[in-house]
């Protein structure tokens, strides 16, 4: 039979610290209470020091054995609910202060663990006739006094500013210049539901993930991934196999969509009714449409129409260029085998699907919680775009209602004709950095339910409104310690 002893101990120190004032009672009525902790003159001027607050701190411990009366020993033992070992805690919450001629100060706090500390310097006028009553320098009481024309909130705990305090005989004024390093935020709710608003640019395209084939009904399907330890080689680049842990693939669709994106090359080899990839009798209406035509060097993606592709014709003469680019510079061999480049990091590729963007929320399979609009850039209200959940992770791709395939040019790039003619978003000459697009995609997400309406911490006091139904309303208080607002009216 096994028996426990358990030892504890417990030990807390509180440490108060006060600042009496001579109206004050003090505990001794036979002694005079100290004014200051610590007091000093420098010439004819005062120094003094005070505290106020507190400092606690405690530690405990505990150790149990136990023995076995089968006189297998004294062994050490952990016992249910205890803690073995000595453990300290301490919490504070100090006010410290240095006045100078009782006229200068200097005040700092230290809070829950140094989490929260102030800091203020300070002139406070002994006299009651002087003309500058007060003056204040730091993070923390930077303010005005209440007026019905002007209302100055709470500062939060980052801000720094100054506020001084005049009073004559016939008249009082104060100023204030503060710094509060504070954005504005909305918050918006339908009901209980809260309303969740992510915007993204339409150059934010996930690239290097999904490829479309040139063909679909393919045999013999190869995918290589560069690899310096590959095991097969264009002549410059070392590549590997792709596996299906890389990569989704279909060869009836004609389309391969890796599992992460890819900072690689990667190449491809197929053959379809016994021509292999790149030959002029495949590729049939494989890219959209050149809008300058093949063979110039200008052009942009058209896709009301489309193009064929190949790296060189029955006459052995290369491809002319498309939308400037040399498609016949893709023709690789690899393991005896032609091969074609689909992507090349940093280069445009013709056979990307660009219609799939990441969110920061899940795009929900039944979408009435949900909805994405194409909205102009920085505005709420636009056109309702037609989308479905992505491949992998939090996705959503885009397509056109016209079609449903993915070869359709119209779903590859599916807001070519949403934007400004001098915006390419998409091609060789696609603008990702300066004038951006004059679109925007605005994601609303309402699927999440709130107990309160809760605006999060560090909420300035004074500085929340409130609409409802676009209609602005000042029935309602707010918690700046919560975060919380609380109606005084039942929502309809």
């Amino acid at each position: 039979m096994k028996k426990y002893i358990y030892f504890c101990f417990f030990l807390t120190i509180y440490i108060f610290f006060a600042r009496f004032s001579a109206a004050q009672q003090i505990p001794l009525p036979e002694e005079e209470a100290p004014l200051s902790l610590f007091s000093y003159q420098i010439g004819d001027e005062n120094v003094d020091l005070f505290l106020s607050g507190f400092w606690k701190s405690s530690i405990s411990g505990g150790m149990g054995i136990s023995w076995n009366s089968g006189g297998s020993g004294i062994s050490p033992e952990q016992f249910p609910g205890f803690t073995d070992g000595l453990i300290f805690e301490q919490s504070e919450d100090l006010l410290i202060s240095l006045w100078l001629a009782d006229k200068f100060f200097f005040e700092t706090s230290i809070v829950d663990n140094y989490n929260l500390n102030t800091i203020l310097f300070g002139y406070s006028a002994d006299n009651e006739e002087d003309f500058l009553r007060e003056v204040r320098i730091g993070n923390t009481d930077i303010g005005i006094g209440t007026y019905s024309f002007l209302s100055l909130p709470e500062a939060s705990t980052d801000s720094l500013g100054m506020s001084a305090l005049f009073r004559g005989d016939n008249s009082e004024h104060q100023i204030a210049v503060r710094y509060d390093p504070a954005e504005k935020g909305k918050k918006s709710f339908i009901g209980s539901y809260e309303i969740s608003e992510t915007r993204i640019s339409l150059t934010d395209y996930i690239e290097g993930q999904y490829f479309i084939l040139p063909d679909s009904g393919v045999t013999d399907l190869r995918v290589y991934i560069e690899d310096n330890s590959g095991l097969y080689s264009d002549g410059t680049t070392k590549y590997r196999l792709a596996t299906e842990s890389d990569a989704v693939v279909s060869k009836e669709e004609g389309f391969v969509f890796f599992r992460e994106r890819q900072n690689r090359k990667i190449a491809v080899h197929y053959t379809k009714n016994g021509f292999s990839v790149g030959d002029s009798n495949l590729g049939i209406d494989a890219l959209a449409a050149d809008s300058d035509g093949l063979g110039n060097s200008t052009g942009s993606i058209d896709v009301t129409g489309t193009e064929h592709f190949y790296f060189k014709d029955g006459s052995s003469v290369p491809m002319p260029s498309y939308l400037g680019m040399d498609l016949s510079s893709l023709e690789k061999t690899i393991d005896g085998e032609t091969a074609l480049l689909i992507y090349n990091p940093g280069v445009f590729s013709p056979f990307e699907l660009l219609s799939v963007y990441e969110t920061t929320v899940p795009v929900p399979e039944n979408n009435t919680p949900f909805s994405v609009l194409l909205v102009d850039t920085g505005l709420t209200g636009g056109e309702q775009t037609n989308y479905t959940p992505g491949y992998f992770g939090s996705t959503v791709q885009f397509y056109s209602p016209a079609s449903s395939s993915l070869r359709d040019p119209a779903n590859r790039y599916p807001f070519a004709l949403k934007t400004d003619p001098s915006s390419i978003i998409y091609g060789p000459g696609r603008e990702t950095t300066g004038t951006p697009p004059d679109k925007e995609l605005l994601i609303i997400d309402y699927s999440s339910r709130s107990e309160s309406y809760n605006l999060g911490d560090n909420v300035l006091d004074g500085s929340v409104e409130l609409s409802v139904n676009g209609v602005k309303t000042g029935n309602f208080t707010f918690n700046p310690d919560s975060g919380t607002v609380e109606l005084g009216f039942t929502p309809g």
